[in-house]
């Protein structure tokens, strides 16, 4: 493979400034997969098994056993670092903007 007058390090690096410029740019964290991909025989690693991470398959009842130890687990967080559960939530309410 040529590249013409440019070495392949060049190349290289301008090929990750381009990607460290396109993630920073984004302004989601979570995409949803693209339509192609949720064809029959990708679906399979497109859709959560255990816990949804982030509103796309939010209120899936296949997820429901998932959503109770995301609970438990944000309880024991509260706990393990002296946190009143009410205060760590109100603190997710105010940055939500933020962290979408």
């Amino acid at each position: 493979m040529a590249f013409g007058s440019e070495s392949i390090s060049l190349v290289l690096e301008e090929a990750m400034l381009s990607m460290e410029r396109d993630y920073e740019i984004s302004s989601s964290k979570i995409q949803p997969v693209p339509p192609l991909f949720k064809e029959d025989k990708y679906a399979k690693y497109c859709r959560p098994k255990v816990i949804s991470i982030g509103p796309i398959h939010y209120g899936d009842p296949k997820l429901k056993r998932g959503e109770q130890y995301k609970r438990m687990w944000a309880s024991m967080f509260a706990k393990d670092h002296g946190q009143e559960p009410d205060d760590l939530y109100k603190r997710v309410l105010d940055d939500i903007a933020d962290l979408r």
